[in-house]
């Protein structure tokens, strides 16, 4: 504050004390709120002095229009022809203090998800400043980078309610990814409010998020519908909800070199897939179902469960064993199938027509010391 005041009395000098207040009218009194006094003033007859003083309004004052007021000889000590002029003043407005909203935090609780999976952004908002900040908005945004600005997507909102100073509130929200594969990156930034100290630092970091489609998972299970040249091939398989083509490899070595593709729907269940053209007494090998990304158009090879390599033989017999039936195996291991024919008598099989009279077995999965059969008679 800027002050002048003077000495109009009989006396050669005066040391009045004074008294600097704020009032909610003009009429200064020692009843308003005193923001600070000094002392130590020597005034001479009729000389104006002319001083600059620092108050300090206190903190918890409401917003509001105010009079600021100085106030000589505020306590009345000194014996006056008239105390009437000792106050001057002059009005002001009481802003509220300053806020700085800051978004010290914003992630997600999965930062590998699946095309148009849902998920969740998570951040805090914090009032680092003085005084409390009104209510507003966080937003929440999708970038190709690291930085985050208003100039980003926006995929979702909160609404924060008035923070005072040095309070934070946990937000979170949900958010579906993008329904192509791709790296992003996710973050928040909090509308400005009034008076705030800075409105540079309202944007979090960005956190990087992956969407990509799982890999397709495979379960190999034994083959049905046996015939002589002929087999189902089976599976479960789960894509994922990714678009997928399978195929199942086999060959007579554990190189493969032939595949078979898979026509019917790509769902989450058993898939089967006819074998056609196998040659008797010739072992293949199958490693089980793999999946390809028909948009991607590179192979994206499963997690097999059970044995990789199944192993499918088909066997002319000329020679029955006791009781007509092959050896029994180990429930490790998968069983010994005969064939019938459809118009052959129980207990026997029919071979291709250069041993008809021999019996047809087919070996799924020995793994080691199978029953050799006897040549075709």
């Amino acid at each position: 504050m800027e002050l002048t005041f003077e000495n109009n009395g009989e006396k050669n000098t005066e040391s009045p004390d004074i008294g600097f207040y704020l009032s909610t009218n003009s009429i200064i009194s020692s009843g308003d709120t005193l923001l600070r006094t000094d002392t130590g003033y020597s005034l001479g007859r009729n000389t104006p002095y002319e001083v600059t003083e620092n108050v300090t309004i206190p903190i918890d004052t409401e917003p509001g229009n105010y009079f600021l007021g100085a106030f000589v000889d505020h306590d009345n000590l000194i014996t006056e022809t008239t105390g009437g002029n000792n106050v001057a003043y002059y009005p002001v407005t009481v802003l509220a203090p300053p806020s700085d909203l800051t978004v010290p935090f914003a992630g997600v609780d999965d930062i590998l998800v699946a095309p148009n999976e849902t998920f969740k952004l998570i951040a805090i908002v914090r009032n680092d400043g003085i005084g409390p900040a009104d209510t507003t908005t966080l937003r929440y945004y999708r970038s190709s980078n690291s930085t985050i600005s208003s100039f980003d997507t926006q995929v979702t909102f909160d609404i924060i309610s008035g923070l005072d100073s040095g309070e934070q509130s946990a937000e979170n929200a949900d958010t579906m990814a993008p329904g192509s594969e791709g790296t992003w990156y996710y973050g928040a930034c909090v509308d400005s409010v009034p008076r705030e100290t800075s409105t540079t630092n309202n944007c979090s970091s960005g956190t990087q998020v992956t969407v990509a489609w799982p890999a397709p998972d495979a379960t190999t299970n034994p083959a049905t519908d046996i015939d002589t040249t002929s087999a189902d091939l089976n599976a479960t398989f789960d894509p994922f909800g990714a678009p997928h083509t399978v195929y199942f490899d086999w060959g007579e070595t554990t190189a493969y070199g032939n595949t078979v593709e898979y026509t019917g729907p790509i769902f989450a269940g058993n898939i089967s897939v006819t074998l056609s053209g196998l040659v008797c007494n010739t072992e293949y090998h199958l490693p089980g179902p793999r999946g390809q990304r028909r948009r991607h158009h590179h192979g994206s090879r499963p997690a097999v469960h059970d044995a990789d390599l199944s192993r499918l033989r088909l066997i002319c017999k000329g020679v029955s064993r006791p009781g007509g039936e092959p050896p029994a195996f180990p429930a490790s291991r998968t069983r010994l199938q005969s064939i019938r024919a459809a118009n052959g008598p129980p207990g026997t099989a029919v071979c291709p027509p250069e041993a008809s009279s021999a019996r047809l077995f087919l070996v799924l999965g020995c793994l080691a010391g199978h029953w050799s059969p006897a040549r075709c008679q």
